[in-house]
């Protein structure tokens, strides 16, 4: 019988980061002039505003570990879009908060859900080990 570790208790360790802004594309967030990029003035502040909101939400320690990661960009409206680029930004804004770098964001799970009141982005963290395959993930509400 090989172990399973069951994560039951993603709610109770509420390591969650909610990002009050509609969510924005990579695409839509930089300019090009002359083979240079330049971030665009709305990404950077809104850059900025993430930072502010995960410093005050987030109140453990930096983790130096692997870190899984579930992401629920929540839009305000029901247009087709990729969910892969929009939550670039996001990301880069948890360094030296959550992690030391965003390469130990190792398994993540993106979820794209329709919210017109209230779009944000919302992210829930749980520290992780080199072995995925011996934990079974259960989500509860």
């Amino acid at each position: 019988m090989t172990d399973v570790w069951v994560v039951l208790v993603l709610s109770k360790i509420n390591m969650k980061i909610i990002l009050l802004w509609k969510p924005q594309s990579t695409q839509n967030s930089y300019l090009m002039h002359w083979k240079i990029k330049f971030m665009k003035t709305e990404a950077k502040v809104m850059k900025q505003y993430y930072t502010l909101q995960a410093r005050r939400q987030y109140r453990w320690p930096v983790m130096e570990w692997p870190v899984l990661v579930w992401i629920k960009i929540f839009f305000g409206d029901k247009r087709i879009r990729d969910r892969d680029n929009r939550h670039k930004i996001s990301m880069d804004c948890l360094i030296w908060i959550v992690v030391k770098d965003d390469s130990q964001l190792d398994c993540m799970w993106v979820y794209r859900i329709y919210d017109k009141n209230n779009p944000r982005i919302e992210l829930d963290f749980l520290p992780g080990n080199d072995n995925y395959e011996d934990i079974e993930f259960v989500w509860l509400n």
